[in-house]
């Protein structure tokens, strides 16, 4: 991606320490400037078309990831009867009702390498070229939607408005806002594994999880017949 991110130098594992691993890449001295929105947006779309996975689909991968994800959740912070409660019908219905239309009427997502963790802390602007820096990545195929909606993040809407511009919302349109909270789940899911100690993120977690289980109780069999009864 050309000078969108520090080009890697090295990586490897300690000899003596195997266990310890190591990244050394180029240094690049940043402002403390948010991404220009003209550019940023532009930048990160690019990224998104380009690199693109091999394997399994998007509903596949994610559904095999986030399971993997939340039964860590519960080992790190100890059971929680009401996700254990809401996770069959969190994978059961929610997931396939707002993944498995992006496969069907002729559309289709190929999931894209993104950049993981991509908040206005770990982006910048490049101050000998002017142009936007993405750095400390956690990178991952994922949709290309899947990165814009934590609250915190200055990284916000007009972006997000922008990028779209450059990359459009995926089909069917209509389920944009409630896919992007079954992202922004999986990422509560990851946080409150990193920060066990902190209720805020487990409460977070829940309470998506819940939104998404009581909006779609019917699951994609719900979302078919409603679509067989529009073409009717």
């Amino acid at each position: 991606m050309g000078d969108l991110v520090p080009q890697p130098i090295a990586w490897g594992s300690y000899s003596s320490i195997p266990e310890v691993h190591f990244f050394l890449c180029e240094f690049r001295p940043m402002t403390d400037d948010l991404p220009d929105l003209e550019t940023f947006p532009a930048k990160i779309a690019e990224l998104h078309r380009t690199g693109t996975s091999p394997d399994d689909t998007w509903e596949e991968y994610f559904t095999k990831t986030t399971r993997v994800l939340l039964q860590l959740e519960q080992e790190v912070r100890g059971p929680d009867e009401e996700i254990q409660r809401l996770s069959e019908p969190f994978f059961e219905k929610v997931i396939p009702r707002l993944l498995r239309p992006l496969g069907t009427g002729g559309h289709s997502i190929r999931p894209s390498l993104i950049h993981g963790d991509l908040w206005h802390g770990n982006a910048s602007m490049d101050k000998d070229s002017g142009m936007p820096i993405i750095f400390d990545a956690a990178s991952f195929y994922a949709h290309n939607e899947s990165v814009w909606r934590q609250p915190w993040n200055k990284i916000n809407q007009p972006y997000t408005e922008r990028y779209h511009e450059h990359f459009p919302k995926s089909y069917p349109e209509a389920d944009y806002d409630d896919r992007n909270l079954l992202y922004a789940t999986r990422v509560n899911v990851l946080d409150s594994i990193l920060y066990k100690n902190d209720r805020s993120y487990r409460e977070m977690l829940i309470e998506g999880m819940r939104q998404l289980v009581e909006e779609f109780p019917g699951g994609f069999e719900q979302w078919e017949v409603s679509q067989r009864t529009q073409d009717d």
